[in-house]
């Protein structure tokens, strides 16, 4: 070709090139593409047409071709960056990570500070899962102004993968000092601050990320968790359905919504929402478990377990699902004393081997997976293992040890902040200081836990000496929460998470902390998991052992432990004088009913069995035909447990074929009763004759309130603490003439009460003079005294 015609070539090519910049500009891509293929035909080793080609591929979505066109370029021109650049971009998007990475980085080998390569260096590095290194092309690329926002939120992500959460929350409040409104940085410090148990600290930066875009079901979602996990229940559901609007087929957030509803008490509506997410995605695991915990509260566990193991076989290694799956294991109701006997051995091979996993989790320090175990903590516990009737010790044990270790992998932190604010040589108060003694609870209100150990204790105590906080992990509150306040020296509340709780105990230092139950309340189960204080106990609010290496020693009742205690317990057993309890009835006055209005007539012998339903084993149903037999017009009155529909009815199923059997007829000796308020409960046991104790798990409230209205009793001890209530009571007045040495004796006695109406007659006038011994607990008082005060001067236990 010559000059003039070079000239010529160069001349329409460049008339090409500029119009078809113009049209590329000006986003009409197919005809500036038209253009780039005619400069290429006249120049077929024209690189920038090539490179533009490729970009038009690229902007069409074909990353195939776009690959052949940037190879060529590249070829004409190997020491172009953005060509590099652009080629490693559609190797990304065509799944080619690797040989995208290895062009990223001859990109940047020739512009070090190339943002943009480094930013898409990170995100394949990321597909490689070399998160580690991918933070440092991030760091490259927030350098880079118009880059710097999305560079901080990739780097933030990446930093929260590794759990690098001090980092990536300096990363977020960076990216919020850059610019305010920036949802991004605002819900990635609310995320962080949520994972870290901190919701009241990440709620207001939610609430910013939500003003800022109104509109994204991702955050209205967060907010909706938010809200939820510090018990405003009812904005919780507000938030959801407002993220529902937007997505409908969320079945996290519709699955979080029948959470709230559920915490709000709309069982029904929380049931439909759990179905409608198995409908959207049958797989769902959390859907799976919320229905399994639904099931499991009806009483109907082997449905719940069915839920569970689905849950599990859809995600195996998350060790959550596989905790609720073993917690299921542990029915309320049993048809037969062999079903016991099951259930104990399934629990514990699938218990086992939880342990297991956890103890593998600990070692490889996998910390996602045991934060994961965390939040199923508490949510369901061993609570119905005892009404087994038998030692749990080693059970326990072995539960104590998964809940400890993953709740101590989550909150070392605070652990480490706790232990260096007491001395570990010599924990005695200070000279003229008070012992501090902290009670952590659920239940400073009118429950069984407040009025047994926790109300005297705190009433008693000599204030002189030592100074008692209270600190309540629960929203419900009534009159008696009022009486805790003024009774407390300090009483904190408001204490919803782990963290809150923790801190507050930590800042107030005490000597001794106290938790009056382990196995009901979900806060309780995490926290005692945490060596927060010197010296920590559990007592029988819950009667059993802990199994947790972070509790000391276990407040029991020297009228109540067996001679062998010792053996039933991972703490060290402390035998409180007498019945270990300072009693303050809080009973509420009778209402107006009569014995009619509970389905029973004025000739009746009323045989009270008011304990819960689940403390009834199949081994005692015969005691009760056999006392039916003796006695023609015995009725047995049981009352149902709230909420638990499938338990009442296999129970109530069950002793009516037992009463079939022996030849009695079930309705007419057989009376169930709803749940009754506490006005109404208080008239039923007013209308009774005998109180029948269970056998396993002895009355023990119950038993009080009873012979409070001076209804004798009949009780069996146990070969446990937990058995052995009603009979300590009847010691403490001198009664053991109602104490049977076996189950005949134990007939013989509820048949001479019920036939015998001058005998009971006298039963009842020495119950009545005689009841006061049991709540008179000063004995008790003046015993948790001496004990505080000894422990505080002991060196800590070595719990290795």
């Amino acid at each position: 070709m010559n000059p003039d015609e070079n000239g010529q070539l160069r001349d329409e090519l460049k008339l090409i090139s500029d119009r078809a910049y113009s049209l590329f500009s000006a986003g009409q891509i197919e005809p500036a593409q038209d253009l780039w293929f005619r400069v290429v035909k006249l120049d077929p080793d024209h690189a920038v047409a090539l490179f533009m080609l490729g970009l038009c591929a690229q902007k069409c979505g074909d990353h195939t071709a776009a690959v052949d066109f940037f190879t060529r370029a590249s070829t004409l021109i190997p020491n172009e960056a953005d060509i590099l650049n652009s080629l490693g971009v559609s190797l990304k998007n065509l799944g080619r990570p690797a040989e995208a990475f290895a062009v990223f980085e001859r990109a940047l080998a020739l512009q070090p500070d190339d943002g943009f390569a480094a930013f898409n260096a990170g995100t394949v590095l990321i597909v490689l899962d070399c998160l580690d290194e991918a933070l440092k092309y991030f760091k490259i690329s927030t350098q880079t102004a118009e880059l710097y926002s999305d560079a901080q939120e990739a780097l933030i992500r990446v930093l929260c993968k590794l759990g690098k959460d001090k980092e990536a929350l300096s990363a977020c409040e960076n990216l919020i000092v850059a610019d305010p409104r920036n949802p991004a940085g605002h819900f990635g410090l609310c995320d962080i601050l949520a994972r870290l148990n901190k919701p009241e600290q990440a709620l207001p930066h939610c609430q910013c990320a939500v003003d800022l875009v109104p509109d994204n079901p991702v955050y209205l979602s967060q907010l909706g968790d938010i809200l939820y996990n510090i018990g405003r229940n009812d904005d919780a559901v507000l938030r959801y359905r407002e993220a529902l609007e937007y997505d409908p087929v969320d079945v996290s957030t519709r699955n979080n919504l029948g959470a709230a509803l559920k915490a709000l008490g709309k069982y029904g509506q929380a049931e439909e929402e759990f179905k409608r997410c198995l409908e959207i995605n049958p797989n769902h695991p959390s859907a799976l478990v919320n229905r399994g915990f639904s099931a499991k509260e009806s009483g109907d566990s082997d449905k719940g377990a069915w839920y569970f193991e689905r849950a599990v076989s859809i995600a195996p290694a998350d060790l959550d699902l596989k905790l609720y799956l073993c917690m299921s294991r542990i029915p309320p109701y049993y048809d037969s004393d062999e079903d016991i006997t099951l259930c104990r051995e399934r629990y514990e091979h699938d218990l086992s081997a939880l342990y297991r996993e956890v103890t593998n989790a600990e070692k490889n320090g996998d910390k996602k997976s045991l934060a994961k175990l965390v939040d199923a903590v508490g949510k369901l516990q061993p609570y119905c293992l005892p009404y087994q009737g038998q030692c749990d010790r080693e059970l326990m044990k072995i539960y104590g040890s998964v809940i400890f270790k993953a709740v101590n992998a989550s909150f070392s932190e605070i652990v480490t902040k706790a232990q260096n604010s007491f001395p570990f040589v010599s924990m005695s108060p200070k000279e003229g200081e008070r012992i501090r003694v902290g009670i952590v609870s659920g239940h400073f209100r009118n429950h069984s836990v407040w009025k047994m150990p926790v109300k005297g204790w705190v009433s008693g105590l000599d204030r002189k000496r030592f100074e008692v906080v209270g600190y309540s992990t629960s929203h419900l509150v009534d009159s008696e929460t009022d009486v805790a306040r003024q009774i407390f020296d300090i009483f904190r509340d408001n204490l919803k998470t782990v963290t809150a709780l923790a801190e507050s105990v930590v800042s107030d230092a005490p000597h001794v902390l106290i938790y009056p139950e382990l196995g009901m309340d979900p806060l309780c189960a995490k926290s005692a998991c945490l060596k927060l204080a010197p010296v920590q106990c559990v007592s029988w609010g819950h009667p059993e052992t802990s199994g947790l290496e972070s509790i000391d020693y276990f407040l029991s009742s020297d009228l109540m432990e067996p001679v062998d205690g010792q053996e039933h317990y991972s703490e060290q057993l402390v035998r409180l004088p007498g019945l270990g309890i300072d009693y303050i009835s809080t009973s509420p006055d009778p209402s107006g009913d009569s014995r009619a209005d509970f389905g029973l007539a004025e000739t009746d012998v009323v045989y009270l069995c008011l304990q819960t339903l689940y403390k009834y084993l199949p081994q005692q149903d015969r005691i009760f035909t056999k006392i039916a037999k003796h006695v023609p017009d015995s009725r047995f009155v049981f009352i149902a447990n709230s909420g638990a529909s499938h338990l009442n009815r296999r129970f109530r199923t069950r002793l009516e074929k037992v009463f079939s059997e022996a030849d009695l007829n079930p309705h007419d000796r057989l009376v169930f009763l709803p749940s009754l308020l506490g006005d109404r409960f208080q008239a039923l046991i007013g209308l009774g004759d005998v109180f029948l104790d269970s056998f396993g798990w002895s009355g023990c409230n119950s038993s009080l309130e009873t012979m409070s209205k001076s209804v004798a009793p009949v009780t069996l001890p146990g070969t446990l603490m937990r058995g052995r209530h009603t009979e300590a009571f009847l010691t403490r007045m001198d009664l053991g003439e109602l104490i049977a040495s076996s189950a005949e004796d134990y007939v013989e006695k509820a048949v001479r009460l019920g036939l015998d109406p001058d005998y009971r007659r006298k039963m009842s006038k020495l119950i009545s003079e005689r009841i006061g011994l049991c709540y008179d607990g000063s004995d008790t008082v003046k015993g948790l005294e001496r004990f505080l005060e000894k422990v505080v001067l002991l060196p800590p236990k070595d719990h290795s």
